[in-house]
């Protein structure tokens, strides 16, 4: 009977886990680096959504707001 193939999610947790077995110490030090890059990615997100939100508040497209209105 044929298998079906497993999620490749899985794949990588095998892999993670596999890791850990066999090298603990580099396991935490992926750990801690993918924590890091999170953190550096949301807070670059966080700060690009705001400097978008900033420069739009400032443009305003609507003509009645400058008394170029009909």
């Amino acid at each position: 009977m044929l298998q079906r193939p497993r999620h490749p999610r899985h794949r990588h947790r095998a892999l993670a886990l596999q890791r850990v077995e066999r090298d603990p110490e580099s396991a935490r030090s992926l750990t801690m680096w993918s924590w890091i890059i999170f953190g550096v990615t949301t807070v670059l997100a966080i700060v690009v959504i705001a400097l978008l939100i900033a420069a739009d508040v400032g443009s305003d497209s609507d003509p009645a707001y400058y008394g170029e209105g009909v």
